[in-house]
């Protein structure tokens, strides 16, 4: 296991997945960053964020986004964003898009 650690933050560029490091404590927020999913589900450690990041789906299709949208808002992290970029299949989602993100919301 990969860290860097200072007073103020601590960054684990490796882990094992099924041993994740402890949160540090109520003090601290943990952040999880996740990319590229491509509507897999994949072993999430808990935290506090979660950050996804590039592909959500894996052919733009609103029913792989949906199912991608589904398992992200069943995650148990309390707060979730999704940074979605534009890419060549996103006028194909782009119309349900705000629908879709709603449903990490609520």
């Amino acid at each position: 296991m990969e860290s860097s650690t200072q007073t103020s933050a601590r960054v684990y560029d490796s882990y094992d997945i099924d041993n994740p490091p402890a949160h540090p404590g109520a003090a601290w927020t943990r952040f999880v960053c996740i990319s590229d999913t491509h509507s897999h589900r994949i072993p999430v450690p808990a935290g506090d964020v979660l950050l996804h990041g590039g592909d959500l789906s894996s052919w733009g299709r609103v029913q792989n986004l949906e199912k991608t949208i589904i398992w992200l808002a069943s995650l148990p992290h309390p707060y979730k964003m999704c940074v979605v970029r534009a890419s060549s299949y996103f006028p194909l989602i782009s119309p349900s898009l705000p629908v879709l993100l709603q449903v990490i919301t609520t």
